[in-house]
């Protein structure tokens, strides 16, 4: 073993995971030949001394290897990235919602109007959003004025600045908002109207409009034409299943989209029948980490609680749960 040769980087290249840079290590460390031959043996799962050869051939260089530890060289890095911190939104529509998802594991609550899940939701009362204030910490209300499209008369923008108004009076400082022109493309101007109304301490999420202009899209180029209008309007997420019915069907575009705006530090909530079962799924193909999925509490449901509602495509799933975990 003293006069081992050094090992040949190409063959340690192609023997280590790919996770495992041996140029960086060598580059870094400046290993000796025979702690090259080491490195080597160890992937390869080969013994590469006995306990004989280690002790009459070579020295302890540590307190570690005198112990029979291995050395720091023969001990693979932890280079594997951390895990993803999921963030679930869920969208409710009564008090006793946001309760249940609160305690399920939603770390952010949309409320909406009652009963209007099943439109896609509507501008809540301010009671409800006060109410919702008193259960969760993080609270973001959706600001439509009625179902239907996007695009909006001016009388429909103005009520809908009076709402953003009113419920910020009430210390609602998340909103759910966005605006499209008759092209099908984003009106930046209207939309901004709702944000100067929210105020400048105000966090801004552009609601499933989105998902209207990237159905009409023709190629990839709209996720960035997207992505560079939320960044001028100053948005912090944009919410969307990637033009699709259901994310799950827009996994694709989703995750060009979460590309494109990570670039601008926005942030894309997955949306569109989101569930338990298809969650994995959707944060390993599309790479977002937030997740949105609406829930609604009926009086049948209340009377077997805890349980909640998930729509998947707008059709009703019971959920229950598990020591307050939804399941």
């Amino acid at each position: 073993h003293s006069n081992s040769r050094a090992v040949d980087h190409s063959t340690v290249r192609r023997s280590l995971p790919r996770s495992y840079s041996f140029e960086y290590w060598c580059e870094s460390r400046d290993p000796s030949p025979r702690q090259q031959a080491a490195l080597l043996a160890k992937h390869l799962s080969i013994k590469h001394r006995s306990d004989t050869q280690r002790s009459k051939h070579c020295e302890p260089h540590s307190a570690a290897m005198a112990n029979d530890e291995p050395p720091a060289w023969e001990v693979e890095a932890d280079d594997s990235p951390p895990a993803k911190e999921i963030i679930l939104e869920a969208c409710c529509d009564s008090r006793e919602s946001v309760r249940n998802a609160v305690k399920g594991g939603a770390s952010r609550v949309e409320i909406c109007a009652r009963a209007s899940l099943h439109v896609g939701g509507l501008t809540p009362s301010p009671t409800l959003v006060r109410a919702a204030l008193e259960e969760s910490k993080d609270v973001v209300a959706l600001v439509r004025v009625r179902s239907g499209d996007f695009v909006y008369t001016e009388e429909e923008l103005r009520d809908m600045v009076a709402e953003v108004q009113t419920l910020r009076s009430v210390g609602c400082r998340g909103f759910a908002l966005g605006c499209l022109g008759a092209d099908g493309s984003i009106d930046e101007a209207a939309t901004s109207t709702l944000i100067e109304a929210a105020g400048t301490n105000a966090t801004i999420c552009f609601h499933r409009a989105s998902d209207e202009v990237l159905r009409r899209a023709k190629d990839l180029r709209a996720v960035d034409r997207v992505a560079t209008a939320l960044e001028r309007l100053g948005c912090a997420r944009i919410l969307s299943s990637g033009g699709a019915a259901t994310a799950r069907g827009g996994r694709s575009t989703l995750w060009a989209l979460q590309k494109a705006c990570a670039r601008r530090r926005i942030a894309v909530v997955v949306a569109g029948g989101v569930s338990e079962a298809n969650a994995g799924l959707l944060v390993r193909d599309t790479g977002c980490t937030q997740l949105h999925a609406a829930t609604a509490l009926t009086n049948e449901v209340a009377r077997a609680a805890p349980t909640s509602l998930f729509f998947a495509t707008e059709r009703v799933v019971c959920v229950g749960t598990d020591d307050g975990r939804l399941v």
